[in-house]
């Protein structure tokens, strides 16, 4: 990870304003749906894309959804399977 030498604060509405060499680098548009990750060293965003809610997963193609669950066919045809025994 690299620091970009941009410095920014929290405004009084808890905002913070995403710089525009970030915008440019990563071709984030207004209103693009940003993720928040966080982990021992610090908070991250990325681009935010749906996808298998199965941990480790990580499949955003061909997604269905059922009891409020989003899952790839092949962890939705496990839980099916589980839920016939």
């Amino acid at each position: 990870m690299r620091a970009l030498g941009v410095i920014r604060k929290i405004d009084d509405m808890g905002r913070i304003s995403v710089p525009m060499e970030v915008r440019r680098a990563y071709n984030w548009k207004p209103y693009a749906p940003i993720e928040f990750l966080t982990d021992e060293g610090g908070v991250y965003l990325r681009l935010y894309r749906p996808g298998c809610m199965a941990e480790a997963c990580g499949e955003t193609e061909r997604l269905v959804e059922a009891a409020g669950l989003r899952l790839c066919r092949k962890h939705a045809k496990e839980i099916g399977e589980l839920v016939k025994r």
